[in-house]
């Protein structure tokens, strides 16, 4: 059997700004049909206008899946240069202390609210006498 069904997305935005300014949007759906969906081709709309085709895998029903829906022109996200502030600390047992300061500022020119996930790598160290702080602002 064809239907067409009408689904309630979560819609999603991710960006690694140290890779791309773009924002990317995905749509996680949940098949709350009684039809189970045949892996394929589908026509994705979103408000009434058609905006990709896109594979779909096959999903059960009450099964939840993921629609890449390609970049989202309305979220910008501009990658600062990143920052280094040294500090010396101590009158006899001297040591320093680095700071690195990475500020990422998020654009979105939409009327109304977005989620959006950001993907930053956090330095590591294998040397115990160095100690990596992340100060995570919102």
């Amino acid at each position: 059997m064809i239907t067409s069904i009408n689904m309630q997305p979560t819609m999603r935005h991710e960006a690694i700004p140290a890779k791309s300014g773009n924002v990317f949007l995905s749509a996680s759906v949940l098949n709350s049909s009684l039809f189970p969906l045949i892996p394929g081709e589908a026509s994705v709309y979103l408000n009434n206008i058609f905006i990709a085709k896109s594979s779909v895998k096959a999903v059960s029903p009450n099964e939840r899946f993921i629609f890449s829906l390609g970049i989202d022109h309305a979220v910008k996200v501009d990658y600062k240069p990143a920052l280094e502030f040294t500090e010396k600390i101590g009158t006899i047992a001297k040591w320093s202390s680095i700071t690195h300061e990475q500020k990422i500022i998020i654009k979105n020119t939409k009327d109304e609210r977005i989620l959006i996930t950001v993907h930053e790598h956090v330095p590591k160290t294998n040397d115990e006498k160095i100690k990596p702080l992340s100060n995570r602002s919102s």
